[in-house]
């Protein structure tokens, strides 16, 4: 039903009211928070400085769980997870002081588990704590069935073993990864984990219902560090926990002083509930137009950047608002294209810069797109080499490349204050407007380097 002028006069009034008394108290809590930085640092992380993609995140984990490792709490860390699971596993007494922790076990048809812990009980049995670690990416090919047959080798001579599936949300594996009817074989020797909050066990209809954990990674992370006495390390533990909460959990636009504010500030003046909806529902189309005017500013600022290092390079802005996808693509009309199973039309090779929210990635990154090739062996072969060609020269020479997802050989994330590209939006919408070029400069400075590598091993492909 179309609304009157008047009642669209009162809808604009209602908005303008409720920013108006909002606002100022935002304000205030912004010099709140201002002062809480700048006495306490409460805003301050120390994994927004490090490695925090898929092996990023492993190597953590693996090294708290490693009993000999720098953090020198022994099995402190692994026990307390071990005692955890106990319930499930119903593991006997283990010499978790001998665990041999390793990253990245190469298994049958070059498969790699993430994380492997062996340890063996009393009476020299092998037992095996498997984690497949799937922050952000989904799953291949009869992975995860792959990696439950390779370590039902464990139980040929007594011994046991648990493949973890540690997914950001507590998703499982796919249909493709393990098939539903393959399930019933691995009662006891699987579980789905979520980065934050324990399972929901309620649902009937779920498949994996049995196979879900009772914990939650950060509860794991907050059990040891009650139990851990080092203040360095409890402090890393709480970090730890924090990221993957904010990382993994509800994300706000706002900190989180911030939202509960404006809670509070809604619940004692219910009258602009209603206006507060309007704004939440209209976020997602005001993001889209400052992404696009943005990537639009953007092109411009590289080109002129760039136009006279590297001729008959193309520039473009892809947007799909659907799926929530935005980028700025560079490339030459002469790099081959390739047809992709489902697509409409041939997808070229390109460098550039993407903004995202999936299970892949979430936020703006840089990346190299290679679609993959139809054909035959051969044909596949020659898709390994050039994807190995990129990302050895990337990862070599601009360093700290997220781990390599089909058809990204390789991509990066943004540097972490520029990344979340909702808290971004009003600087964005700033910059596009001429007010400013701080993020617009970073963004240029970094595709100008990955463009610099890339564009001479791309030139090389055939055509």
């Amino acid at each position: 039903m179309e609304q009157s002028h008047d009642e669209r006069s009162d809808g604009k009034l209602a908005l303008s009211d409720f920013f108006a008394k909002l606002e100022p108290r935002l304000e205030a809590t912004r010099n709140l928070e201002r002062e809480l930085d700048r006495h306490l640092a409460h805003r301050f992380n120390v994994l927004d400085y490090l490695r925090t993609d898929e092996l990023g995140l492993s190597r953590i984990i693996a090294d708290l769980l490693n009993p000999r490792a720098k953090h020198g709490q022994g099995p402190l860390f692994l026990k307390t997870l071990l005692d955890m699971l106990q319930p499930t596993t119903h593991w006997p007494d283990l010499d978790v002081d001998g665990a041999a922790v390793v990253t990245e076990r190469v298994i049958e048809e070059q498969r790699r588990i993430d994380i492997d812990v062996r340890v063996r009980d009393r009476n020299g049995a092998l037992y095996c704590l498997a984690i497949e670690n799937k922050p952000y990416v989904g799953d291949q090919n009869t992975q995860v069935v792959d990696y439950l047959r390779h370590l039902e080798k464990y139980t040929e001579h007594g011994g046991r073993f648990l493949l973890i599936y540690l997914s950001s949300d507590g998703h499982p594996p796919s249909e493709e990864s393990l098939p539903r009817t393959d399930l019933e074989r691995w009662p006891g020797r699987l579980l789905i984990m979520s980065y934050i909050g324990s399972s929901d066990h309620s649902r009937i209809d779920d498949p994996f219902r049995n196979y879900r954990a009772s914990i939650a990674l950060t509860d794991w992370l907050s059990e040891s560090r009650q139990k851990c006495q080092v203040e360095r390390l409890r402090w890393f533990l709480s970090d730890t926990a924090l990221f993957c909460q904010g990382k993994f959990g509800d994300r706000h636009m706002t900190s989180d002083i911030e939202s509960g504010d404006v809670q509070q500030f809604l619940s004692e003046n219910a009258k602009y509930m209603t206006a507060a909806r309007v704004v939440y529902d209209a976020w997602p189309d005001v993001r889209h137009d400052v992404c696009v005017r943005f990537l639009g500013h953007l092109r411009d600022c590289f080109s002129r950047e760039f136009e006279n290092e590297v001729p008959q390079l193309t520039s473009g802005v892809e947007v799909e608002y659907e799926t929530g996808k935005y980028g700025l693509w560079l490339y030459r009309a002469s790099w081959k294209k390739y047809e992709i199973d489902g697509s409409v039309s041939p997808r070229q090779i390109r460098i550039g810069l993407e903004a995202e929210s999936s299970k892949r990635a979430d936020g703006w990154y840089f990346c190299v797109r290679v679609p993959p090739k139809k054909g035959n062996l051969k044909s596949a072969d020659e898709e390994q080499d050039r994807s190995d060609r990129l990302k050895s020269r990337l990862n070599v020479e601009l360093s700290n490349g997220d781990r390599p997802t089909e058809p990204y050989p390789w991509w990066r994330y943004a540097r972490h204050d520029f990344r979340d590209w909702n808290t971004l939006a009003p600087t964005l919408h700033a910059e596009s407007k001429g007010s400013g070029d701080t993020v617009t400069n970073y963004f240029v400075d970094e595709l100008l380097k990955v463009a610099r590598k890339a564009i001479p091993v791309i030139d090389t492909f055939d055509g």
